[in-house]
């Protein structure tokens, strides 16, 4: 028993035998794993990884197949599944550490030495290509290698068709017609040969750089037929032509050498598009010409009455000027406000703000707008008020800015003057702003560091300018109407009105004359022989700052002038260049002037008078006798009843009446009764 016992146990402790597995027969049905939708899914991955993997270009794999959502349901992709069925799917190849996968034979991979790993530079041509273009090109010279370019463009452009051609042809006639040494008869020749040319092909040669010249040479040289020609192919396209760069030069020389009834079907070609053109830059140039060289007064109003309403725009009236009147005939005038308003915001910061059609429609909204409107749309402009200081319109809408502005407002468009002052101030219609600006700005030391301070850099060359003297002279003396017209000074006046200003104006007038004051008095003193001489005012506007100076602060100017005189006693010239100061207009307007003041002021010892006797030695007294002018300066010295000055000229005379009474001048005939009187 006990030995079937142990016979049973090592029965049981033997090995069992290892099945081995027999590889099954592939056939058109697919394995168990196939059917699973993730194995499907791999093998589709490796079929598309190997379509992707082929030949040695660069490619990005494709996203997985197959993701599950959240729901945990494998969703399949969107990719179109290959046809797999009746094909065995190729196995991926098996990875092992100590054999990494290895590409296959005579299909190099991106990345390794066989492989180029990026696009070689245009200019390195590939191995094994034909380099004898880039070795020809490197051998030639500059100069060859520019006609090569040339040719190359000519070739190019000769595939366009006719229209190279008869550009080519027009160029050539034109560029014997545009010669200055052409003869008449030649040139008619060429305008007719010209002619047949562009006959019927006008629209397509205008918008080109070279042949809108071409078109326009012709119209300026050629006859009223010539221009006729060019007018009626092109006269449906006058606001296209205007928007083009090479085209609206076209226009302005229609405008100029055409007909009336011509300018005026160019100006009504605009109708119902005068502000979109006036966004368009090229347009709003040629706007612009139309609005200050060809318009007469209704064809103006008609242009700006298409900024006030659309009815307007629509249905022009020749009896709206103004927008004020444009208000008063609207149903609705604060929707017409509101809509001026909306336009000029848009135009603000751009280019066209420059021109003065835009300056006259923004002077009509602020004298029309209430505080609010007027208010926003000053915060608006700013420091852009500086693009339309040019213009008449332009001016009277930045010192609209200054007068209605707050200080802040104020001070961003003082600011934007820096760098620009001394050209502001020489403009006929800028200095106006600058003296606005100094009646209304409180910040007189912001006045002074911007404004004063660039002024005083270059002080002679704004005295030798008609506007830059006024602008000095309105510091030291404003609204003096020996310098400023009486219509000048009203103006100004409308901003003493403002609300804003809040500083007491004859405090902000004096300090704002310190420093300008000195400075004036010396550039004076340096050259006094240039004011005395200069033509224009520029005396009339040193007596002006010399008279309004304080006792003692042009006491070196009066002694650089007395010492003028002192040098060069009188004695009558023929020579203009030698001629002496009592022969000079502008001299003997300025002692006359300065005479007269010290007479009526009485200053004393420091006045211009009692210097210029102190200066000038008696024996160059005696001698201005002999001139009528010298005899009557003298009279008026006796007549400022100031002691010392009275006194040196009786001694200076003394002993001298019979020359006085042989002289036939009037001048002597009135000194010597003023010697009786004193």
């Amino acid at each position: 028993m006990a030995k079937v016992e142990s016979t049973a146990n090592a029965a049981s402790q033997k090995p069992k035998k290892k099945k081995v597995k027999v590889p099954k027969q592939q056939t058109n049905e697919p394995s168990e794993s196939a059917k699973s939708p993730l194995a499907s899914a791999a093998k589709h991955e490796e079929v598309i990884k190997g379509k992707y993997a082929k030949g040695n270009k660069r490619r990005s794999f494709p996203p997985s197949g197959v993701k599950p959502n959240r729901q945990g349901k494998v969703v399949k992709a969107q990719r179109k599944k290959p046809n797999t069925v009746g094909k065995a799917l190729p196995t991926p190849p098996s990875k092992s550490k100590e054999a990494p996968d290895q590409p296959k034979e005579g299909k190099p991979r991106p990345g390794d030495g066989s492989a180029p790993t990026k696009r070689k530079h245009e200019s390195e041509p590939a191995e094994g290509a034909d380099q004898t273009k880039k070795v020809k090109l490197e051998e030639m010279t500059k100069k060859q290698r520019k006609f090569e370019r040339k040719k190359k463009e000519f070739e190019r452009k000769k595939k366009d068709g006719t229209f190279f051609e008869t550009s080519k042809a027009i160029k050539q006639v034109w560029e014997d017609l545009r010669r200055k040494a052409c003869s008449k008869e030649k040139r008619a020749k060429l305008l007719t040969q010209l002619t047949g040319l562009v006959k019927g092909r006008v629209k397509e040669l205008i918008f080109a750089h070279d042949t809108a010249r071409v078109i326009e040479c012709m119209g300026d040289l050629g006859t009223p037929e010539h221009r006729n020609l060019i007018f009626e192919e092109v006269k449906d396209m006058i606001v296209p032509m205007s928007k083009s760069k090479y085209a609206k030069f076209i226009v302005r020389k229609m405008l100029k050498n055409g007909t009336p009834q011509q300018k005026e079907h160019i100006v009504k070609a605009f109708n119902m598009q005068v502000v979109q053109c006036l966004h368009h830059a090229e347009a709003a140039s040629v706007l612009e010409t139309i609005y200050n060289e060809h318009a007469n007064a209704v064809q103006r109003s008609q242009l700006l009455q298409e900024f006030y309403c659309r009815d307007m725009a629509l249905f022009k009236e020749d009896k709206v000027v103004t927008f004020k009147d444009a208000l008063e005939k609207s149903a609705q005038p604060a929707k017409t406000l509101e809509n001026l308003k909306e336009i000029l915001m848009k135009i603000v910061g751009k280019p066209v703000l420059g021109h003065s059609i835009i300056h006259h429609v923004f002077l009509e909204f602020f004298k029309n707008a209430d505080e609010n409107s007027r208010s926003e749309m000053i915060r608006a402009l700013g420091g852009s008020v500086i693009e339309m200081l040019h213009t008449k319109d332009g001016s009277r809408v930045a010192m609209q800015c200054l007068w209605h502005g707050t200080a802040k407002d104020r001070k961003a468009i003082v600011k934007s003057f820096k760098t620009h002052v001394v050209k502001i101030a020489k403009e006929e219609h800028g200095h106006m702003v600058l003296l606005a600006a100094f009646d209304c700005v409180d910040d007189t030391k912001l006045v002074d560091s911007t404004v004063t301070a660039e002024l005083l850099r270059e002080p002679l060359e704004l005295m030798t300018s008609a506007s830059g003297q006024k602008v000095l002279s309105y510091l030291v003396a404003p609204r003096d109407p020996r310098v400023f017209h009486p219509s000048i000074i009203e103006i100004l006046k409308e901003g003493d009105a403002s609300v804003t200003s809040k500083k007491d104006p004859q405090v902000r007038r004096e300090e704002l004359r310190k420093a300008p004051a000195a400075a004036l008095a010396q550039l004076i003193a340096d050259n006094a022989e240039l004011f005395l001489t200069h033509n224009g005012p520029t005396a009339v506007v040193a007596s002006v700052i010399l008279t309004n100076l304080r006792e003692g602060e042009a006491t070196e100017a009066f002694r650089s002038i007395a010492r003028l005189l002192a040098n060069s006693p009188y004695e009558p010239s023929t020579d203009p260049e030698k001629a002496h100061l009592f022969d000079r207009n502008h001299a003997r307007f300025f002692l006359k002037k300065m005479t007269l003041h010290d007479r009526a002021s009485k200053q004393g010892q420091n006045c211009f008078s009692a210097i210029l006797v102190d200066e000038v030695p008696k024996e160059a007294l005696v001698t201005w006798i002999g001139c009528n002018f010298g005899a009557f300066l003298l009279v008026n010295l006796l007549e400022t009843g100031v002691p010392e000055v009275v006194r040196v000229v009786k001694e200076a005379l003394a002993g001298k009446q019979s020359l006085l009474k042989k002289s036939e001048l009037k001048g002597c005939e009135a000194l010597r009764e003023k010697l009786k009187e004193v």
